[in-house]
């Protein structure tokens, strides 16, 4: 099985929206455990990735993420080569590709407002064959993800954000791409679909402003709408998030907003039963899992700090890591459950001890009594850590989850 989750390079919000603050309001209905993190703060994003490959699979096997990507030389343009060399270093057998936001790409460069798009317009036909110019850097990055031996490029708002692309999808096809369209907005099937070799439908197209149930409630109509774009001929993903509350974002956004959609898990048995819908509607391995960090909507499977009960309410709950746990426990059946820290001894000498960490968080407290007993330390690849400390020394390790593990050194 191979989990699809969107990811974002802008840590303290959306582009614009400065901690995740717009008009004097706050954006985001729970609080991420990290806290709002800086767009340069490196150790949050490896400790972020570390959570996503721990619950996907032995070494994150089944990890995708897709990263969001809107024009060369931006803020997260700028933030990919970084992600990229960690990503690269600890995640071993996972895979990325492009999340390709064409209505970013065009508002943001000042080439139109009103949507949807129209990308059969020499201008916007110029600028996707720029940008698929630019992409092809990635493209050749050896963890990049492929579909039917092609890399995929995965395009947000092919069915309502963007219309008459049946030449700049044919383009992508001519150039070796996949095109994974991201449908938003119903059954419509407007004619530039027939170039979008890859599909998915999205919880967002079934339900409408001010919509408030439990997903509970939804999942029967989910399932029916991922029965009727399965038997439309596309390669087909299904596509849902966990959770979805973008209350404090659309009054953050006043007038410009529009009424919140609540769409809640009252239980972790919820949060399984739509596992389970997404499992049993994909026609081949791959489902696409809401956003790692997406938290304006609240479509996050990252974890939120203990602020209030996990579930329950009448907004999302603070549901700490019930998320990334139960992707690991549907998704990934027969993989070992992450049961916390694990410390063993690799090798011993008569002035130093080689202690094995797996399973410590990046942000784990570490500490070592007495403190001169600590020689060293060094980071392995798939986040494995060596700590080095002389015989007679007490290790004791905290993860952020609270799970905790001790070991004497004799």
């Amino acid at each position: 099985m191979r989990v699809v989750v969107q990811d974002n390079l802008w840590f303290s919000g959306p582009p614009g929206y400065a901690n995740y603050v717009l008009n004097g309001r706050p954006m985001i209905p729970v609080e991420p455990l990290l806290g709002r993190t800086g767009s340069s703060d490196a150790t949050a994003k490896s400790q972020e990735l570390q959570w996503l490959l721990r619950y996907t699979g032995r070494g994150g096997t089944g990890l995708v993420v897709s990263q969001e990507w809107i024009r060369p030389g931006d803020e997260i343009d700028r933030n990919l080569g970084p992600w990229l060399a960690l990503f690269e270093r600890h995640g071993r057998r996972a895979k990325w590709c492009v999340f390709y936001d064409p209505v970013l790409a065009v508002k943001q460069r000042g080439l139109g407002q009103a949507i949807p798009f129209d990308f059969s317009s020499p201008e916007l036909l110029a600028m996707w064959r720029s940008d698929l110019d630019y992409l092809e850097r990635y493209f050749r990055r050896p963890k990049y993800w492929q579909l039917a031996g092609r890399p995929v490029l995965y395009v947000w708002a092919v069915h309502g954000g963007i219309v008459n692309a049946e030449s700049a999808f044919a383009e992508a096809d001519d150039r070796g791409l996949y095109v994974l369209g991201d449908v938003l907005g119903g059954r419509k099937e407007p004619p530039h679909m027939r170039g979008v070799t890859g599909f998915v439908s999205a919880v967002p197209g079934i339900v409408k402003p001010g919509d408030r149930r439990e997903m509970a409630e939804l999942l029967p109509e989910l399932e029916r709408e991922f029965g009727y774009w399965a038997s439309r001929g596309f390669d087909f993903y299904p596509a849902a998030s966990l959770q979805y509350d973008d209350t404090d974002f659309q009054l953050a956004l006043g007038s410009d907003g529009q009424a919140p959609v609540r769409l809640l898990a009252q239980s972790r048995d919820e949060l399984r039963a739509t596992l389970r819908a997404l499992r049993r509607s994909a026609l081949s391995d791959v489902v696409v899992l809401g956003t790692a960090n997406g938290w304006a909507e609240g479509t996050t499977c990252l974890p939120t700090a203990r602020n209030g009960p996990e579930f329950g309410g009448v907004r999302i709950g603070h549901y700490r890591f019930a998320h990334l746990e139960e992707i690991g426990t549907v998704l990934f059946p027969g993989v070992p459950v992450y049961e916390g820290p694990r410390l063993s001894i690799r090798r011993r000498s008569p002035s130093k001890v080689t202690l094995r960490l797996a399973d410590v968080d990046a942000l784990a407290r570490v500490r070592v009594r007495p403190r001169a007993a600590l020689l060293g330390e060094r980071v392995r690849s798939g986040f494995e850590r060596r700590l080095f400390v002389e015989p007679g020394a007490r290790v004791k390790v905290r993860n952020l989850d609270g799970r905790k593990a001790t070991l004497e050194v004799g």
